[in-house]
């Protein structure tokens, strides 16, 4: 029978041990100073951002308004869209400098998303952008590893885990006071870092997504954390000494927190090799000009649809269709076939990409840190799979606006006039950002992942206590 009172005697006995030895305070002082580094220059990027990407946004918009071009030229001229950014982005910037945020939308090109941040640093941006996320993924964890490496070592050590033993607390009870109180100090460090996301959040006006998500992002750094500490606890129960539990701690945080990650990294890269961007859009200007499936090149292609076109409007020559009309056709013709080529060329890289995604999901079995790091940037939208939920948006908004235009020129010449009020009517880019249970179906193997890891510690945690070992 266990007794949650003898397991929070143990706990309090911890939790204040470690503010009297002051190494809790010291990390904790050290880790407030990065939290709040961090939040600063997270907050300061993503004004930034939002505010050059408003102007942006403005100045595009007018210029499309205000433009004296017909809805030929104006498809040239085109537009430009730019991937917005949630509050979230000051947690965990994700992918959001590698990536790229701005979509040209031309006709007859299928761009992809251009001018990442990354291209504008240094070398520094090397060693990784110092955000709240790293901080609570890699730092944390050393938290945890130097306030509980020795807590049951320590008690050996001193020959007090006998003494512990006789007074009536039993060994599950140890163990899962000692995981509580170390769980507790945790606790004591990052909830006043929860709260003031809520409330910046609330501040900030967030929509009822943005808090589900945020909720989401804390509830899977709140398990990660109890896997850490449950590992932390089950090395100290089973090393000889305090030297030997700080060194395998240690050596696991090395293996979890910089090895597997890159090793996984690694694998998904070479098992799933992605063509260059050279190569792809090679392929798509070959496709263009000589064709697929055997219909033709360029010239045969139009010669084929003038044919149509004369059945379609039972004429004896193409020249009787109007010539306005017949542009417009052609040239959505051209843009269809130009996205038909675009869906077969990116179709596998698409699949490629999410194998990526998943082989990096599987190795979360292997390493919760692969896990928490899907998860963290997923909630976030900060992660490749929600780029390309903005790409494929994006590439929907050109493609109708395109299609609107051609239609407009098959309907005749405009007066200069009306061309404002035109271009006024053309609907505006809206991202619409998915549900927070996206992330959620997108990433589920690593939210398993995560959910193994935690089941199997309160196992491990069990069976360290049964066979825990006195002196």
């Amino acid at each position: 029978m266990i007794s949650l009172r003898n397991i929070y005697t143990v706990a309090r006995k911890e939790i204040v041990s470690s503010f009297r030895d002051r190494i809790f305070v010291t990390l904790l002082f050290i880790l407030c100073a990065l939290l709040i580094t961090a939040a600063f220059a997270g907050f300061k990027n993503y004004s930034q951002i939002e505010k050059t990407q408003l102007n942006a946004n403005a100045f595009f918009r007018h210029e499309l308004e205000e433009q004296q071009h017909n809805p030929h030229a104006a498809a040239h001229f085109g537009t430009y869209l730019f991937k917005p950014f949630s509050l979230l982005v000051l947690y965990d910037p994700g992918l959001v400098a590698f990536t790229g945020n701005t979509y040209q939308v031309e006709a007859h090109k299928q761009h992809e998303i251009n001018y990442a941040a990354i291209q504008d640093r240094d070398a520094s941006m090397r060693f990784g952008q110092l955000s709240i996320a790293l901080i609570l993924q890699l730092f944390f964890p050393l938290l945890i590893i130097f306030i509980g490496f020795s807590t049951i070592t320590a008690e050996r050590e001193q020959q007090t885990l006998k003494l512990i033993l006789i007074q009536g607390i039993n060994k599950k009870e140890l163990v899962w006071g000692k995981f509580s109180g170390i769980y507790g100090l945790v606790l004591l460090a990052i909830l006043p870092v929860f709260v003031l996301m809520l409330l910046n959040l609330l501040i900030a006006g967030g929509s009822t997504n943005l808090f589900s998500r945020l909720l989401m992002f804390m509830i899977v750094y709140l398990l990660y954390f109890s896997v850490i500490t449950g590992i932390v606890v089950c090395l100290s129960a089973w090393s000889g000494s305090s030297k030997s539990a700080l060194l395998k701690t240690l050596g696991i945080w090395v293996l979890f927190c910089v090895l597997l990650p890159r090793i996984g990294a690694a694998v998904a890269d070479h098992a799933y090799k992605l063509p260059t961007r050279y190569d792809f859009n090679r392929s798509m200007q070959r496709g263009f000009s000589k064709g697929i499936n055997k219909d033709g090149n360029y010239i045969q292609r139009a010669e084929n649809f003038d044919q149509e076109l004369i059945k379609r409007y039972h004429l004896d020559s193409i020249q009787q269709l109007n010539p306005s009309k017949r542009d417009g056709l052609q040239l959505q013709y051209g843009e269809d076939y130009n996205l038909m080529l675009f869906k077969k060329y990116s179709a596998p890289v698409t699949d490629h990409i999410n194998a990526q995604q998943g082989l990096q999901d599987m190795f979360g079995i292997l390493d919760p840190v692969i896990s928490i790091k899907q998860l963290s940037m997923s909630f976030a939208g900060t992660d490749f799979l929600h780029h390309l939920d903005f790409f494929e948006q994006a590439q929907q908004y050109r493609n109708e606006f395109m299609a609107t235009l051609n239609f407009k020129e098959q309907q005749g010449k405009m007066d200069p006039k009306d061309f404002p009020i035109f271009f006024k009517k053309i609907k505006k880019f809206d991202y619409l950002e998915p549900s927070a249970t996206w992330p959620v179906k997108k990433h589920l193997l690593s939210l398993s992942a995560l959910l193994f890891w935690f089941l199997s510690i309160i196992l491990i945690l069990n069976l360290t206590a049964k066979y825990l070992k006195v002196s």
